[in-house]
């Protein structure tokens, strides 16, 4: 059963929260409106002061257990692979930290989709329509990956049959070859076509690439229900699973900084340009009221197909008002591209406001 949304603000965390047996309990009916809000109170909650801080490492990390607990219910327990050299730290700790973790991942993922949708908006913007793909060579690299899936899918079921039979043939040896050496030729390929891209090709994909790993990462965390799928099929998708992520592994090395960099220079533009125009501060407002309403759970943050008419028409209304403003669009300079976004951010969030 769903709690029901207790907007709190910080200036409203002195009273009730000073005693800790409630810290949960609040956290949990935050959580039911806004995660990125639950787990901002419980950081400034906890860290507020020694004592505080104390009591929320007491008891072996039980309140930050409750904390996850109440905040995501349906994530996983830390696993061995995130723990690592933690498996002997104090229990406390890594409660804490698996706590801070998951609400990472949530940040992560708001900033990898909004990253994907703003470098294809921008490249939308730059080339018209039959520009978009006029060299082909997107077009070439899905068809290649689409072979490369299908390659994997024969080379499971080749592997499926051997198992039943018992006995490996030799046209089999030679099928498995084959498929091997088309595999890693596939491979090759893909990366050979993403360094002849132009950059604005490359980098739409690039962050396609980083939303749909973090996608699958962020699934996992939460253990999201997934469809059945036959045996070969979960194969070939774990194979790609796997090459998507050195492929993006690579990616990040080629425009991890840059990225880093472009949201941190417009993160100081925006500290600024809501300093100088209290409009612009009003407009901030109005921005995290929507956000708050869409980011309702780890799969609404995750899966933009779980929105119902409403909050789509919500999400695309905010997106096009924080690409312009991401690309320093103001309210003094750009006025008539501003406004108008402003006035339907407005009417969608009128029927979600009620």
């Amino acid at each position: 059963m769903s709690l029901p949304f207790l907007p709190l603000k910080p200036a409203s965390t002195s009273g009730a929260l000073d005693d800790p047996n409630v810290v949960a309990s609040i956290v949990e009916h935050v959580a039911a409106g806004d995660v990125t809000e639950a787990c901002r109170l419980a950081v400034h909650w906890c860290g507020l002061t020694n004592d505080r801080r104390a009591q929320c490492n007491a008891n072996s990390g039980l309140l930050w257990r409750q904390l996850t607990g109440a905040v995501f219910p349906t994530a996983r327990a830390p696993t061995p692979v995130w723990l690592g050299s933690n498996l002997s730290r104090p229990q406390d700790s890594v409660g804490k930290e698996w706590f801070y973790y998951l609400c990472q991942q949530i940040k992560a993922m708001k900033e990898r989709r909004e990253d994907y949708a703003y470098a294809k908006r921008a490249y939308d913007e730059a080339y018209s329509l039959y520009e978009y793909d006029a060299d082909g060579d997107l077009d070439l690299w899905y068809r290649r990956r689409d072979d490369w899936i299908m390659d994997q899918r024969k080379l499971a079921r080749l592997e499926m049959k051997v198992r039943e039979v018992g006995h490996e043939y030799p046209q089999d040896v030679a099928e498995r070859k084959s498929l091997l050496e088309n595999i890693a030729a596939l491979t090759n390929l893909m990366q050979d076509t993403m360094t002849t891209m132009p950059g604005k090709k490359v980098w739409v994909l690039a962050m396609r690439m980083r939303f749909q790993v973090e996608q699958e990462h962020v699934a996992y965390l939460f253990q999201f229900p997934k469809p059945e799928i036959e045996p070969t099929q979960a194969k070939a998708n774990e194979a790609w699973s796997r090459q998507r992520r050195d492929m993006n592994a690579r990616l990040q090395r080629q425009f991890g900084n840059q990225v880093t960099e472009e949201r941190e220079s417009a993160r100081r533009f925006a500290v600024h340009r809501d300093r100088a125009d209290p409009r612009e501060a009003e407009l901030t407002a109005l921005v995290r009221t929507a956000e708050a309403l869409l980011d309702t759970t780890p799969m609404n943050v995750t899966y933009t197909s779980t929105d119902n008419a409403e909050q789509a028409e919500l999400r695309s209304a905010l997106y096009d008002l924080k690409y312009s403003r991401y690309i320093g669009r103001t309210l003094r300079t750009y006025p008539e591209a501003i406004n108008p976004k402003k006035a339907a951010l407005e009417r969608a969030l009128a029927p979600l406001s009620d």
